[in-house]
This record gives structure tokens, C-alpha cells and sequence, in this order.
């Protein structure tokens, strides 16, 4: 209608609304880009000047503090002949000033030899003005070798300590300022201490804060440790480094990195999801330094709110002016509704619905005139088209039928031999059309595996019937022997006689021994198979260039054979697979395959092969999009187990696949605890083979895969008879930690015991058997134990 509307020269409307649209919105945007850089600078101004009057005021709070000490140094060097009396100044220094907590006098050694060694007056006050003095003589607490004693006394100059929990002493978080006391040659004779909580420094800070949802932090420069932050968890507990890569944030790591060089500056970065800007400065004559950071979101909710209201106007104004130009254009065209009404009439299906006359020769008659030959128009094409259609459902009628025959024909039921887990086999297909000409079989007789899968040249429903004629022969041909090129040649001469439309089938056939992983097979011009092992990865199986069946009677098809160990996998497969088409027109191909097949086998090797299957076909569909498939694809895998589990040395197989998480470690005793009471193991045993498994996933969890990446973990448990064995896989560094042991002096004490090498003692003690080995890019760390009941 809108073209109608513009034919009749009404493009007033669309166009007044969309140019006061683009004159509002011009208008808004201006204003918002240039109130946002505005804001911007305003707040960081703010910030920065805020932050200066924050250190200032700070640095005049320790100014006092400097001052109140070195107002009493004069007092106690009059009082040294009395040392009893010194308390008495300690008081008064403490009374000088609010901020000081707590304070003392720490005489050089031997100053009073009556004293000791050691000989410091300390007194505290509470916030009740309760004081408590100590008289420190002992080497219970060692002032000479506290960084508030040994920096002023070695430099001669004074000193304002990182935060630290005074024990014995203060008995709180806080900060020291020293002042050395010397005689007149230069000769130390006392520090002279000022305690100041560090808490109040934190509440300072958050009185200076310039938005209400500010965070304030103070760290040391000397290792960048939180001394305050608003999360109290991590002063003193975390550097702002590690909380940086802890929030995966690097902006606040440069940040840090320029505080910890004592530089000043704002900042605006990315934080707690939000823009926001910093500003930081160091404080003078300590070692820290401040910062403060605003989120964006806060500076700007002023010149949010005012882009609001602007934004409700332009609304309400568009609003406005579409009522007052609706009623204007509906006057000049409502003759057209008239006509209007008449088509959706027609669009609901009433193509006998009568048209408006219309006797003027102007644009309404033409339209009008244009509609009644579209109204005829419409009853010739539905009439045909119901004649199409009903014969069209006819067909598609008898090829769902015929579909669903030819699945039906194929093995649908997996496993489809539940008892034997000797092998894990999966198939699936995908047609092109309703019906294909791909086809699989498999059947499972004396302890061995017959297997086919194959591809009828062409599509449709001649390729479903050489198909279904195929899989027949394939099924009547077992009945007369066991070789594979033998089933192919039978297959070949029954389908070379009277084969005037030159049709063919490209085939492989295969047997496997399940008792030795002797594979026989033979190929009739198809893909070759992949084999996957944890050794190699993924490669080709080699097969011989035999012709297609179907083309020549009498040809020598010729067997070959290989050997599968324990985990291998075959994946055979129809060209449909590797022919894939992109939407850039590139096939999908044998080397992308590997690439999947490898991919699926990255994190866990014991892959089942209905899981690897839905791989392949998951990527495939991930590459192709939305095109469809121009030919049928099929795939079957099949696993030749390592181990049955009816096997008569096997007592139990259990698997456990977890993620490079710590607390995963509850589920692997969970894991472990169950084993151990299936198998009647003593508490003893249970506990050992816990602590030995616990140090080497833990180790593999906590190193093994770079920060934020994520990795699985797999533990397969075999327990042989009087034999427990654990199968620990990653795909993390290459590590051996069998190559990195060192000797542990158990008896020695923790503190003096070197780092490492504990977990591979405890494996050791309590395993009886340790291996390691790397392939195709995963971590094999083998674990055993004999285990005596």
C-alpha cells in the first residue's frame, strides 16, 4: 500500500516524519556525544582534585602524627635517668593527638642493663579511653627485628611502616610511624613509636569518596598488597596483580603497575561490567598509594536523565504529527479503500468478490482495472495448481512410503547387541532426496563382526532399488562365507547380469575377529576407512584399487587384512561426507574429518561411537549452514573395547571424566569411595589410594591448563584380580611429574621443609606402580596397586 500511497503523489506523511526524526535524532545525538565528553572530563577533574584533597588531608593526619612524636623526644631525652617514668610520656604523646592509637619508647640493646637486652615502655588506649601498658623486656617479643625498629635505627631516619597485625604488642591491624632518638655523637639510644589503627584511614576514605558508588583502595607500593579496599577479604591478602588476573581485568593491572612505580594519573577503563574512570596517587613519605575508581554509568546519569526526557519529547512529538497528517491523507484517499477492501477479500480465497466501479479515469480506475485482472488471474493459476498439487501428493505420498521402507530396512536399534562389549558399533543416514542410495549392515556371528556400508551411483529411486538389492545379497552371501571379497564378488556378479542402465555400487565389506582384533576387509572403489588410536590420531586405512561392484562380472576382488589393538576405532563412510558443499563452495573433506575425528577424541579418548557419529555430523552441518545436502551421507564407527567387562580378569571398569576445577575433587572421592566399597577394599586402603589420587589430579587441575581455560580431566578405573589400576588422561602442558621428584625429609619440621615433591612421596608410599607417558597431545599417568584383602 505504501507504493499505491506514493503513486498518488502521498509521500507527505513518510516524509515529514522521517526528516523531524532525523532532525530530533541529530539533535539528540549531538547533544549526548558532546554531554558525555563533557561529563567525562568534569569527572575526571572532580576525581583528580578530590583524590589530591584526599591524599592531602591523609598526609596531614600523619603530619600530626610525625609532629606529636617528635614533640616528645625533647621529654624523654630528660627522662632517660629515670626510665621508670617514661610511661608517663608515652601517655601524653598518646593523648596528643586522636589518631594515635597506641605507642611506645624500644631502647637500643643493653641501654639499661638492670632492664635486659630488651627494654620498651608501650601503651594502648581503647575507644572508651581505657589504656593498657606493657612492659616488653623479653625476647617473646623481638623489636630489633621489626621493620618499625630496624628501618629507623639502620637509616637514622624516620619511618612509616607497611600495615601489619601487631602481636604481643598492639594486638590490631595497623601502621607504626618511628622516629629514631640518638645522643650527641650519633649514637642510637630509642625508637619512638606512634600506632595508628588502620581502620581509621578507612573510614576517612570512605567519607572522600566522589560518588556514592565509588571504591576506594590504598595498596603498598613495595608488592602491590591491599592495605584497604571496600572487599575486607582482601587486605593483606591479595596484591592488586593477582586481583586483576582473578577479574580478568588488565586495565586495572597497567593501573597497578603505575601505582606500584609511584606515578599519578586517571584512567578510564572497564569495570564490574561498566565503564568507569580512576584516578591515583601516591601518598607522600609512606610507601602507598591511593586510588579511586567512579563507574561511568554514575557520572553520566545526569546527562541520562535530560537524554531521556529529550528522547520522550521527540516520541511524543512524531506521535503528534502522525495523527495530524493521518487525518489530513485519509480524506484525499479514501477512494482507495473501497478497493482495499476488496483485495483481502480476495486474499482470504473469495476470488468472486466484486470490485468497486469506479467512473472517473484516473489512478483509482487504473488500479481498480489492475485488481480485476489480477482477480482472474489468480482463479486460472489456483485451479491449476490444485490439479499439481493433488498429483504431487500422490507422489511424495508413495516416496514416504517408500522412505520409510528403505530405513527400515537398515539396523535402527543401538547397541544393537548389548552383551557383548567387546565392541561399540554406530550408524546413521542422512538421504538427499526422499529416498537414497547409501546403505550399512552389520551382523555379529561366531565371535566376529560383519560389516558393510556402500554407495549406489546416482540418487532417487533407481539408486534405493540397487540399494535394497544390495543389502539382500549382502545378508544371502554370509550364509555362503566369511570372506569379504568373496561377499563383494557374489554382490558384483549378481548385480553385472542384465545391468543395461550400467548402474553400480561402491562398497567396502570387513570382518572382525573380536577375540584378537584381526581385521579382514576388501573395498569396491570406496572411501577408504579412517582409523583413529590414541598413538597415531586419525589415518587412512590402506585398500587396494579394486573397481566398483555392478560393472564387470567375474572380477577378482582381493582381501586385505590389518590388526586393531584395544581403543582403536574405524570410521567408515559415503563420499557424501567429504563431498559437503559450503556456502563458498569448498567440499568438506577427508582432512577436515581427521580434524573432527581428533577433535572429539581431544578431551575424553573414550569417545563412544554414537557420540564420534553425531560429531561428524554436527560439523558437517556446521559448515554446510542451511544448503542442503546433494547427496546421501553415511557414516558407521565401530570401537574395538580395550577391555570387557565380561572378561573373566576384569572385576570392575569405571570411568570419571571431570572439569580443571578444585571442588571436582569431591565427586573423584565420591569415585574412588564407591570402588573401594564394591570391591570390599579396608578403610586403610580406600584412605591411601584417596591421598595418591587426590595429589595427582590436583596437581593436573592446578597446572596443567593456562588461567580461565577450561579442560576435562578422565580417570578410568581397572580392578584386574588383587590389582587396582587407574588411567589418569588430560589434554594439559606436556608434564611429566614422575621427572621432578625431590627428596622429603619427613621428619623435618613443615616450616623447614622445602617446597615440592610431596604429592609424588605420597603417590609413591601409596601406589605400588607409577608410569607416565605423552600422546597425541594427552597426559597419561598411570597408577597401580596390589591390593591385599
Amino acid at each position: 500500500m505504501a507504493q499505491l500511497i506514493k503513486s498518488f503523489g502521498k509521500r507527505l506523511r513518510l516524509q515529514i516524519l522521517l526528516s523531524v526524526v532525523a532532525i530530533f535524532s541529530c539533535i539528540a545525538a549531538m547533544y549526548y556525544s558532546y554531554g558525555r565528553k563533557h561529563e567525562t572530563e568534569m569527572a575526571i577533574r572532580y576525581s583528580s582534585v578530590l583524590l589530591g584533597d584526599m591524599i592531602k588531608s591523609l598526609n596531614m593526619d600523619m603530619l600530626r602524627v610525625e609532629h606529636a612524636v617528635s614533640s616528645s623526644a625533647s621529654v624523654i631525652m630528660a627522662g632517660l635517668d629515670t626510665p621508670d617514668s617514661l610511661m608517663s610520656i608515652v601517655c601524653s604523646t598518646i593523648n596528643s593527638d586522636n589518631l594515635i592509637m597506641g605507642g611506645g619508647i624500644a631502647f637500643s640493646p643493653n641501654r639499661y642493663p638492670q632492664k635486659g637486652r630488651w627494654f620498651m615502655e608501650y601503651a594502648t588506649v581503647d575507644s572508651m579511653g581505657n589504656y593498657t601498658f606493657k612492659h616488653l623486656n623479653s625476647i617473646e617479643y623481638d623489636y630489633f627485628s621489626m621493620e618499625w625498629y630496624s628501618k629507623p635505627a639502620s637509616t637514622g631516619k624516620t619511618w612509616w611502616s607497611s600495615p601489619y597485625f601487631d602481636k604481643g604488642a598492639g594486638n590490631r591491624l595497623m601502621t607504626t610511624f618511628s622516629m629514631p632518638l640518638s645522643d650527641s655523637n650519633g649514637q642510637l639510644i630509642a625508637v619512638i613509636t606512634a600506632d595508628v589503627h588502620l581502620e581509621r584511614f578507612v573510614q576517612k576514605l570512605k567519607t572522600l569518596r566522589p560518588y556514592p558508588d565509588s571504591r576506594t583502595f590504598i595498596i603498598n607500593r613495595s608488592d602491590g598488597t591491599f592495605l584497604s579496599h571496600p572487599d575486607t577479604k582482601l587486605i593483606y591478602n591479595a596484591t592488586i596483580y593477582k586481583y586483576a588476573g582473578t577479574i580478568n581485568n588488565p586495565e586495572l593491572w597497567l593501573i597497578g603497575k603505575k601505582m606500584m612505580k609511584g606515578q599519578s594519573g586517571t584512567e578510564c577503563l572497564h569495570f564490574n561490567k561498566s565503564d568507569a574512570v580512576a584516578s591515583f596517587m601516591p601518598m607522600p613519605n609512606t610507601p602507598w598509594s591511593v586510588c579511586t575508581i567512579s563507574p561511568m554509568p554514575t557520572i553520566l546519569q545526569q546527562l541520562g536523565t535530560t537524554t531521556t526526557n529529550i528522547i520522550i519529547i521527540l516520541i511524543i512529538g512524531v506521535i503528534t504529527l502522525m495523527f495530524l497528517i493521518r487525518i489530513v491523507i485519509a480524506r484525499a484517499t479514501a477512494p482507495i479503500k473501497k478497493i482495499t477492501d476488496a483485495a483481502y477479500n480476495i486474499a482470504a480465497g473469495n476470488l468472486n468478490t466484486p470490485l468497486p466501479e469506479i467512473e472517473t479515469d484516473n489512478e483509482f480506475r487504473r488500479l481498480r482495472d489492475a485488481f480485476a485482472h489480477m482477480q482472474q488471474s489468480l482463479k486460472t493459476y489456483i485451479e491449476r495448481l490444485t490439479e499439481t498439487t493433488r498429483h504431487q501428493q500422490r507422489t511424495d505420498s508413495e516416496l514416504e512410503i517408500a522412505q520409510k521402507i528403505q530405513l527400515d530396512m537398515l539396523p535402527k536399534t543401538f547397541p544393537p547387541y548389548p552383551d557383548h562389549d567387546e565392541f561399540d558399533i554406530y550408524s546413521r543416514l542422512i538421504t538427499a532426496r526422499m529416498i537414497g542410495g547409501d546403505f550399512y549392515d552389520f551382523h555379529l556371528r561366531d565371535n566376529k563382526l560383519f560389516f558393510v556400508i556402500g554407495d549406489v551411483a546416482g540418487k532417487g529411486v533407481p539408486a534405493s532399488i540397487i540399494m535394497a538389492v544390495s543389502r539382500s545379497m549382502f545378508k544371502s552371501a554370509l550364509s555362503q562365507t566369511t570372506s569379504p571379497a568373496h561377499i563383494i564378488s557374489i554382490i558384483n556378479d549378481s548385480l553385472a547380469e542384465n545391468n543395461a542402465q550400467n548402474m553400480f555400487v561402491t562398497m567396502i565389506c570387513g570382518v572382525l575377529n573380536l577375540a584378537d582384533g584381526h581385521l579382514c576387509y576388501c573395498s569396491a572403489g570406496h572411501n577408504a576407512p579412517l582409523i583413529w588410536d590414541n598413538e597415531k590420531g586419525t589415518h587412512a586405512l590402506p585398500c587396494l584399487p579394486n573397481i566398483p561392484a555392478g560393472l564387470f562380472g567375474g572380477y577378482a576382488y582381493e582381501n586385505q587384512t590389518t590388526k586393531l589393538v584395544p581403543g582403536q576405532k574405524i570410521i567408515l563412510y559415503t563420499d557424501g561426507v567429504t563431498e559437503a558443499m559450503s556456502a563458498n563452495k569448498q567440499m568438506f573433506g577427508v582432512e577436515r574429518m581427521k580434524s573432527t575425528i581428533n577433535s572429539s577424541h581431544k578431551y575424553n579418548s573414550h569417545v563412544d561411537a554414537k557420540e564420534l557419529v553425531n560429531d561428524i555430523f554436527k560439523a558437517i552441518h556446521q559448515y554446510t549452514g542451511t544448503i542442503r545436502p546433494n547427496d546421501d551421507i553415511a557414516i558407521m564407527a565401530i570401537t574395538y573395547n580395550r577391555y570387557s567387562e565380561k572378561s573373566p580378569d576384569i572385576a570392575i571398569r569405571k570411568e570419571l571424566t571431570i572439569i580443571n576445577d578444585i571442588e571436582e575433587i569431591a565427586a573423584l572421592n565420591a569415585f574412588i569411595l564407591s570402588i573401594g566399597r564394591s570391591q570390599g577394599w579396608d578403610d586403610s586402603t580406600i584412605k591411601g589410594i584417596k591421598l595418591a589420587l587426590e595429589e595427582a589430579v590436583s596437581n593436573i587441575i592446578l597446572y596443567a591448563y593456562a588461567p580461565g581455560v577450561k579442560g576435562r580431566i578422565t580417570i578410568v578405573a581397572l580392578c584386574h584380580d588383587g590389582e587396582a589400576e587407574f588411567r589418569i588422561t588430560d589434554s594439559g602442558q606436556p608434564f611429566n611429574p614422575l621427572e621432578h621428584e625431590v627428596d622429603i625429609d619427613t621428619k623435618a619440621n613443615v616450616d623447614n621443609r622445602g617446597i615440592g615433591g610431596l604429592g609424588i612421596f605420597l603417590m609413591r608410599r601409596y601406589m605400588s606402580q607409577l608410569s607416565y607417558e605423552h600422546s597425541h597431545n594427552t597426559n597419561n599417568l598411570i597408577l597401580k596397586r596390589i591390593i591385599n584383602k
